[in-house]
């Protein structure tokens, strides 16, 4: 019979050796398997193998999980492993006391399957996302043990409407953040114009340097031609392909914010 699990500090091996060269650096994996109260990484062991044949990773920004990415092993093209480990993942959200469930939602790739099958609606703003470096932070890394590696922030930079207000159901002004390997990603882009990054970036310093973050991820809305050009002149490098959503899904929709 097949083993749907948590992961955790013990299935560092483990995990390594099944993503192989799609591994984080061994020293992040360390870290997200240590770390409950922000990452779950999902295991699927299939009967009578000891090896993984699946992974799931998601971790929690601005209360909700999002999730990163599903691995599977050839073998299960085509099989429901990813379905089964996506819903075993969100289960365990939920069971922790996590707000809901979110995914970025490429509109022409299968996430939108996925997606729906989750019951997570892809709605808002059609955005690209950007990695953006913080190399004015990189001198000064700390990796504080114990330091939170994600949360909300509230940041208002002008009275004007930002680029892209949360993408999440948070009060106004907050942004859920996290960190995803030494990347700080924003849920959201708080700035009124891209003249506002230099403040933004000096905002989110002292998280870079608590967590040992070199470079920041936000988004712009993707119709905004210019303001995607003034990213890649600065040496931003786009993530998405094509437009992307962040589709999400409160567990209790009833619930206060």
């Amino acid at each position: 019979m097949d083993v749907i699990r948590i992961l955790g500090p013990a299935d560092l091996d483990l995990l390594n050796e099944f993503l192989g060269a799609e591994s984080l650096p061994r020293e992040s994996l360390a870290r997200e398997l240590a770390q409950p109260d922000t990452y779950i990484w999902i295991g699927l062991l299939e009967d009578g193998r000891q090896a993984l044949s699946g992974v799931h990773r998601g971790m929690k920004i601005g209360g909700f999980l999002l999730l990163k990415g599903v691995t599977i092993d050839r073998r299960l093209t085509g099989t429901t492993a990813a379905l089964r480990l996506a819903q075993a993942i969100s289960q365990t959200a939920r069971h922790r006391g996590w707000t809901g469930v979110s995914v970025w939602v490429e509109p022409a790739k299968r996430e939108r399957f996925l997606a729906a099958r989750l019951q997570i609606r892809a709605a808002g703003t059609r955005v690209h996302r950007y990695h953006i470096s913080l190399k004015n932070c990189a001198a000064e890394l700390a990796d504080a043990p114990g330091a939170p590696l994600s949360g909300t922030l509230e940041i208002a930079l002008g009275t004007a409407q930002p680029l892209v207000g949360s993408l999440l159901p948070l009060p106004e002004h907050c942004y859920g953040w996290v960190c995803d390997g030494r990347r700080i990603v924003l849920a959201g882009n708080p700035c009124v114009t891209l003249d506002d990054l230099p403040t933004l970036k000096d905002r989110l310093a002292p998280v870079a340097r608590r967590i040992g973050a070199t470079a920041l991820e936000l988004q712009v809305p993707a119709a905004d031609f210019a303001a995607s050009l003034s990213l890649l002149a600065i040496g931003a490098k786009r993530l998405s392909r094509t437009p992307v959503q962040l589709g999400h899904r409160r567990f209790d929709p009833e619930a206060p914010l």
